[in-house]
């Protein structure tokens, strides 16, 4: 979604976060602090590299090097600030991935470099791709490669808090079902870019179908989580949303 107003000049990791994602932002004050941080870290760097993949001046090459460069280094741990260094066309969320992959609690560091390069890698698959969604199911593809790794980093977080492990086939169904609504609300913007998400054969009122149809799972994933701490992260992200 296009900003109306420039980043933060050298803002700190919470204030980045606001910027980019209030919801998160206010959720993250809701948890624990090393949970609230570590999802912080994610949020952030997956922005960085959901900002790669939809940069409006970068082509299909330089995108997938980034992303693969990228996803390489957080693979391994080391620092990926050399994949980004100099560039004036890519925005700060982008530039400091290594900022918000430090500002994760070293217990849960390894996890979050794991998710990052993962879906560095996805991304890069879906660009040299060239988004083709003729079908649902080559949409039910990447909304599941590109939606779901978040929604399972939170269940694991909240587990090691509450020593209880939720349904991960409800926070999977809850991820297909935002990451739809998102693509719906989105529609416009991202056919601007070059990539519609809606299948040959479906016209957009059916897309949104898809997405109403999806919609119970955000609640029925919710549902685990309330009352407490994470039920009131996952109120700051989703109530009046949807």
């Amino acid at each position: 979604m296009q900003r109306s107003s420039p980043e933060p000049v050298d803002g700190s990791p919470l204030q980045m976060l606001e910027y980019w994602s209030p919801r998160t932002a206010a959720g993250v004050e809701r948890v624990p602090e090393s949970t609230g941080r570590a999802l912080a870290a994610l949020t952030l760097a997956l922005r960085g590299i959901d900002e790669i993949e939809d940069h409006l001046e970068l082509d299909a090459a330089t995108k997938i090097d980034l992303l693969t460069r990228i996803g390489d280094a957080c693979r391994i741990g080391v620092d990926a600030s050399d994949v980004t260094a100099g560039r004036a066309d890519l925005c700060q969320v982008s530039m400091r991935i290594d900022e918000w992959r430090a500002f994760t609690p070293p217990d849960l560091r390894p996890r979050i470099d794991s998710e990052v390069a993962v879906m560095a890698w996805r991304l890069a698959y879906w660009v040299e791709r060239d988004w083709p969604f003729s079908t649902k199911t080559e949409l039910d593809m990447y909304i599941y490669d590109t939606g779901v790794a978040y929604a399972l980093a939170f269940d694991d977080f909240a587990t090691i808090t509450l020593g209880t492990q939720a349904d991960r086939r409800k926070a999977v169904a809850m991820a297909v079902g935002a990451h739809l609504a998102h693509i719906v609300g989105d529609l416009g913007e991202d056919r601007d870019r070059g990539v519609d998400y809606c299948p040959d054969d479906w016209t957009d009122d059916d897309l949104r179908a898809y997405a109403k149809r999806m919609r119970p799972a955000i609640d029925e994933w919710r549902a685990q989580y309330e009352p407490g701490p994470f039920g009131g992260f996952t109120s700051a992200i989703f109530d009046g949303r949807y």
